[in-house]
């Protein structure tokens, strides 16, 4: 969490951006835009998937005046597919005078693809207006980081329309080999597990050491996880295995079950 205080009331803190959990690594934090001339106390608050937290506190000062306050933009990546899910981006402000303001989107090559026009005259009023992904045409802008601005500020979004890749591959833990005593069919046993992978630039979980975000999709813990599966740029693959002993013949066939569970051996008599 981001938040200020003036230096005369230290102790009153004020959001510069609502907490959020999408970590921010080697990259653009957003912009405060101060409610006026002063100075003021910074504080960011940071807490780990564990419950720690820490915090750091710095002096700035100001000296403009400015027309609008309290401006974030989030959340910081959005998918405006229509799925009902992050489909649009909010753009919030508080008016400190009668101001005309321009919001205009740029794509990563520079390009105006989007502006939204808006006249406020009341001071104090809180405002929320909404980005739903599209370009001055209506049509819904690509995958990209686009940047924002209003008068002299700038902030920046990502647009993220393309699902995961996540393609599976389950190993029965038996399968049906030949002819087995009482004219049952005899099962072997295979090598059982699930192997995956996952494929997207903006996953929820650990940071890796080079900037990307990636998790696991797999979290029942039914079987064990063989081994530590690599992180990749932009992917991480995984296997989960139960070993099986070597098993004899069978009188009966046991129920296919993905090797989740193992079925009941019998023995011959």
């Amino acid at each position: 969490m981001l938040e200020y205080a003036s230096a005369a009331s230290p102790n009153q803190w004020q959001p510069i951006i609502p907490a959020v959990s999408q970590p921010v690594v080697d990259d653009f934090f957003t912009t405060w835009v101060p409610p006026g001339p002063g100075n003021y106390f910074v504080r960011l608050t940071v807490t780990d998937l564990a419950g720690n937290s820490r915090q750091a506190i710095k002096s700035v000062s100001w000296t403009e005046t400015p027309s609008i306050t309290d401006v974030f933009l989030t959340p910081p990546i959005f998918s405006p597919n229509g799925d009902g899910v992050n489909d649009t981006a909010s753009i919030h402000y508080r008016v400190l005078e009668p101001v005309h303001l321009s919001f205009s989107f740029y794509n990563s090559a520079g390009v105006r693809v989007r502006t939204i026009v808006r006249d406020d005259s009341t001071i104090g009023d809180d405002v929320t207006l909404l980005w739903d992904g599209r370009d001055d045409n209506g049509l819904t802008v690509p995958d990209d980081k686009y940047r924002m601005t209003v008068l002299d500020y700038e902030f920046f979004i990502t647009v993220d329309n393309t699902p995961p890749s996540v393609p599976a591959d389950i190993r029965p833990a038996y399968e049906p080999q030949g002819g087995g005593p009482g004219g049952g069919a005899a099962v072997a046993s295979v090598d059982p597990g699930l192997e995956w992978s996952v494929t997207d630039l903006h996953l929820n979980g650990p940071v890796d050491d080079r900037e990307r975000l990636w998790a696991t999709i797999l979290r029942n813990g039914i079987l064990p996880l063989s081994g530590r599966a690599p992180v990749i740029r932009g992917s991480r693959t995984g296997r989960i295995a139960n070993s099986v002993p070597s098993l004899d013949q069978f009188r009966e066939p046991p129920v296919q079950d993905h090797g989740l569970r193992q079925p009941r051996e019998t023995k011959r008599s």
